[in-house]
Order: structure tokens, then C-alpha cells, then sequence
């Protein structure tokens, strides 16, 4: 932190001179001496300093407490914010503030009285301006700090009673688990719209920029085969360590221009891990384990570090408007409106998702509206435990519980069509497009079924031989076309489908064309597939709108 001398180093010397006036010491000073090396001589005896510091105002004591407990450097921003503005001023209205006359904000009180100073410090990206404490000052301020009683700036985030929390949920390895969801879908060729049906809403777009970040989707949206096989196969907790570090220093993941109802203008660039970062240092001075609420929390940022996104000067510069209004939010007035809603996505996505924090709901609500942070602990060793068993239904319905391998329900996801989510485990279905998708890339369907033997709990259903048997044959499919009009081709499935299925039936055509009822293709698919026969509807429907 710079001295007394570093601080008064460019004062003119007319405010040096009520400096020492206001100190008490004008009459040490000799004109043919170093006028400011002397007034910092003394202005540094700890005596002297503690004479000067009972004859500040309340609002001041208190300040200069708060500087000091914070390390002696605080942003102007912060500072401003909690204990008044700052202002150049002339030199009768300097006067009146030092001998009393006028009050005025502690921030001024103590600058024009000597007593912090205000300079650019270097930051992260960019330089900033701060108000610091000098270092002789601090080292007196810590013993007279312990008399002074805690500042606003001191009381923490306001506490929840555990008891009163009635349900706890934490992200444990979901992070990965949803990540498996995402990387299948686009492979499979579903649209990031179809898949966050499958994903939660607020992560998709984090994680696909994560993603995206760490090159496991390319630029081009292209899934690299390669990372997918390593975040799927290595340990989760260690998976979850790599990409935690990754988000930490990446700054193509932005927090920011994630958050939903704000549409971003113009060329200002920002920059998420200065952000991030201090998110994630005020936190961590919270202790692990004790609840706290979130809007709380909102509060406690607006209070102590409204500037951790913008600056002072970049309220008014950042050109964010609310997509629902049209009003531009700049200006300070429009802080809760980014910066508070920045700290709800912060607790209630990333962090979360990130394993720093769990999340809670009160007695009564459903509303996760509380938190407490997590001791971060060091990655597993060793090979992840693989405990879940997939299930192979006679009609081709696949079902992988929530503990199956990520790397086996990825394959699976990739080659099936995707059955409305669960809340335990994924439902797929075998199709022709999974026989589609195997021959694009060179596999055959005798290949799948070994890997589905490998990994289900039980023999195959006689259907899923039947199925492979008529591939092989080349009669394996009926088709539905716009008209709902059914053709086979060959007369066996119009049997199964007379026998099973005649309720669906509207009129038999010719020996191989049926006519049959909108709502009867579902049933009529898993009929036929039970029988080793496949549907095939894709001239029908697009293929999302069947799934559902």
C-alpha cells in the first residue's frame, strides 16, 4: 500500500498546508525544509495519529474502520457508496469542511482532513481507482480498530436457522450428467431447443458455452469424438475438477450475457473472470455450511460491492436493455436489475452446478431461496464405479437409470430416439433411424445388440432377433405416409396389425396398404416391433414431434 509521503506527493500546497493545520503541526514546518517529507514524518507517529483520529466526525471513525478492516484498499465505487460521494473542491469550501463549518460525506471528510488518499491500482484486466488507507495509518488503525465498534461493512449476510430448511438439493455429478444429455443430442441432431426439455432451462446455455470453451464442441458445433470419450469415461469428480478449473480462467463463458430478459449493445467488452472472481472470494468468506438467503445475499453485494460487475464509470456506458420493456438499464438506479439478478444466476446456476454451494427452500415454499457453501474437496483417484444396468423392453424401449455409465447412455442416446423425461433415469426407444444412424457410420446392427446384451441385466426380448433377422432380409419396415396410409412390405405385418391393431384399422387398401387413425402409430410401432418389424414415420412427422 503506498506511504503518507506517496499519497500527499502531488497535493498543491495549499491543502498541505490545512492538512498540517487540521494536524496540528504547522508550526514544525520550516519553508526551507521538505514540506512533504516532514508533514509525512509526523503525520506517521502513531501518538499523533490517534490524537487526530477522536476529533473526526462519527460517519468517519467509522469509515476509516471499515478501510481498515478490508485490507486498506477499497474501490472508489464501494467506498463512495457506502460513506458518500467525492468531489473536487475549491479552496474556501475545503476550509469550511476541515475546521467544521460545513458537513459534508466521511468519504470527503477524510481525504481533505489527510487521512486516506485516492490513486489507480492495476487490476486483473484494467486499472482502477481505489481509496486506500497509507501503510503507516494502517498499522495504528489495527489497534484502534478493536475499540471501534463493527461498521455496516462488517455485518455479514444475515443468517438462516437450519431447522427451518425443509429441503436441500445438491448438484453432486449432475453437471456431467446433463452435459452427456446435451453432447447426444447434438449428435444425434436434435436441436438445443428439443434438447432443453432434457436439460434444466438455466444451465443449457452455460454449459453449452462451457462446452463450447474447452473445445469439446468446436466452433463449428462440431462434437470432438475424442474429449467427449475422456469427459465421459474419466472419474466424475475429477471430470467436474478439470471443467471447474476451466470456467474459473475462461473468459468465453460469460455469466453476463447469459442471463435471461437482457439484451447487450454496443462494442463494451466485459470481462467474466475479474467478475467471477470476486463473486467467488466475497464468498468464500462466508462459513462452509451455515444457510443464508440468497436475496440476503442480493443485499449484501448491493450494500458492500455494488461495483464486483461494473464500475462507477460503466454504469452509464454498458448499453443492457430489459427484452421485456425496452428501457435500457443504465445508471445505478437499474443496479438490482443486473447486478442483483447476476448474483441470483451466480448462487443458483454455476455455483451450484459447480459443487460451491447447495441450495435450499424454507418451510413452506418451494422456492429454492437459500444457500450455503461447500468445502471444496480434491478429486477422486482411481476408476469411476459403474453400478447402473440398462433395461431392454420387447417393444424396443431402452431405459437407463440415473447410475447408468455415462459413456454407455451417451452411445445409447446417440443411436435412439429420445422418450419423455423421467425423473429417475432416460427412456429411449430403438427406431429405424437407430439402423439409419449405424450405417451412416459404418456399424452394423449386430454390433448394437452386442453392446446392448453387454450392458442390460437380462436376455434379449425374442423381438429385438426378430427385428435383426428381418433387416437381414431386407422386409423389415412399414411406412406411414402424410395421407396416414400404412405400406408394408410384405403381408405379415398387415396380419400382425389386423390381429393386434384392427381398432386403428380404417380400411385395408390392397394386400399391403392399410389406412389407419392418427393417434394408433404409437401403438402400431411398438405392435410391429414386438414382432421384429420396424415403423417408419419419417416422411410423416419431424422426429422431435414424435418423440414427444
Amino acid at each position: 500500500m503506498p506511504t503518507i509521503i506517496a499519497m500527499i506527493k502531488d497535493y498543491e500546497s495549499d491543502i498541505l498546508e490545512m492538512i498540517a493545520e487540521y494536524w496540528g503541526i504547522a508550526q514544525d514546518l520550516d519553508p526551507q525544509e521538505n514540506i512533504r517529507e516532514r508533514l509525512s514524518n509526523r503525520m506517521g507517529e502513531a501518538a499523533l495519529f490517534g490524537e487526530v483520529l477522536v476529533t473526526l466526525s462519527d460517519d468517519a471513525r467509522e469509515a476509516l474502520a471499515d478501510l481498515s478492516r478490508q485490507g486498506g484498499k477499497i474501490s472508489l465505487t464501494q467506498f463512495t457508496h457506502q460513506h458518500g460521494s467525492f468531489r473536487q473542491l475549491g479552496y474556501l469550501q475545503r476550509k469550511k469542511i476541515i475546521s467544521g463549518e460545513t458537513r459534508t460525506s466521511a468519504t470527503e471528510e477524510l481525504v481533505y482532513k489527510g487521512l486516506i488518499g485516492i490513486a489507480f491500482f492495476r487490476g486483473e484486466m484494467e486499472a482502477q481507482e481505489f481509496v486506500f488507507l497509507p501503510d503507516e495509518f494502517r498499522v495504528s488503525m489495527e489497534k484502534e480498530t478493536k475499540n471501534l465498534p463493527l461498521s455496516a461493512l462488517e455485518r455479514k449476510i444475515a443468517t438462516i436457522d437450519p431447522a427451518t430448511v425443509q429441503q436441500i438439493i445438491s448438484a453432486g455429478e449432475q453437471l456431467i450428467e446433463h452435459g452427456c444429455t446435451l453432447l447426444a443430442g447434438m449428435r444425434r441432431g436434435y436441436e438445443r431447443t428439443y434438447i432443453q426439455d432434457y436439460v434444466p432451462v438455466c444451465l443449457e446455455p452455460f454449459l453449452f458455452q462451457l462446452l463450447r470453451s474447452n473445445h469439446t464442441i468446436t466452433s463449428q458445433g462440431v462434437i470432438d469424438k475424442d474429449l467427449v470419450k475422456n469427459l465421459l469415461t474419466d472419474h466424475p469428480s475429477r471430470v467436474l475438477h478439470g471443467l471447474k478449473d476451466h470456467w474459473l480462467a475462461s473468459e468465453s463463458v460469460d455469466e453476463l450475457r447469459l442471463l435471461p430478459g437482457l439484451a447487450f449493445e454496443g462494442t463494451w467488452i466485459n470481462h467474466p473472470v475479474r467478475t467471477r472472481q470476486q463473486v467467488i472470494n466475497i464468498l468464500h468468506g462466508l462459513p462452509a455450511g451455515q444457510w443464508f438467503g440468497i436475496e440476503e445475499a442480493v443485499d449484501y453485494f448491493y450494500q458492500h460491492h455494488p461495483d464486483f460487475q461494473r464500475s462507477i464509470g460503466e454504469f452509464d456506458t454498458w448499453m443492457i436493455k430489459s427484452t421485456d420493456t425496452g428501457i435500457y438499464m443504465t445508471g445505478f438506479d437499474h443496479w438490482h436489475a443486473v447486478e442483483g439478478r447476476l448474483i441470483r444466476y451466480f448462487l443458483r446456476c454455476p455455483l451450484y452446478w459447480m459443487q460451491e454451494v447447495e441450495l435450499g427452500a424454507k418451510k413452506g415454499s418451494n422456492s429454492m431461496h437459500c444457500f450455503r457453501r461447500i468445502d471444496t474437496k480434491e478429486p477422486a483417484s482411481g476408476e469411476p464405479t459403474i453400478t447402473g444396468i440398462v433395461s431392454v423392453m420387447k417393444d424396443g424401449t431402452i431405459i437407463t437409470p440415473d447410475d447408468t455409465a455415462h459413456q454407455i447412455r451417451y452411445q445409447i442416446a446417440r443411436l435412439c430416439d429420445w422418450g419423455p423425461p423421467r425423473k429417475n433415469g432416460y427412456a429411449y426407444s430403438i427406431s429405424i433411424n437407430t439402423f439409419r444412424h449405424l450405417e451412416r457410420e459404418g456399424l452394423s446392427p449386430q454390433t448394437f445388440a452386442a453392446f446392448l446384451r453387454e450392458h442390460s441385466q437380462q436376455p434379449h426380448p425374442p423381438s429385438i432377433q426378430k427385428v435383426l433377422k428381418n433387416l437381414d432380409q431386407g422386409q423389415n419396415t412399414a411406412t406411414i405416409s402424410p395421407q396416414v396410409v400404412l405400406q408394408a412390405e410384405n403381408q405379415a405385418i398387415i396380419r400382425i396389425i389386423n390381429q393386434n391393431m384392427k381398432d386403428y384399422v380404417v380400411e385395408q387398401l390392397n394386400p399391403t396398404t392399410l389406412i389407419v387413425l392418427k393417434k394408433g402409430i404409437k401403438p402400431i410401432q411398438k405392435t410391429l416391433f414386438e414382432n421384429g418389424f420396424l415403423l417408419d414415420f419419417s416422411s410423416m412427422y419431424n422426429q422431435n414431434t414424435i418423440s414427444n
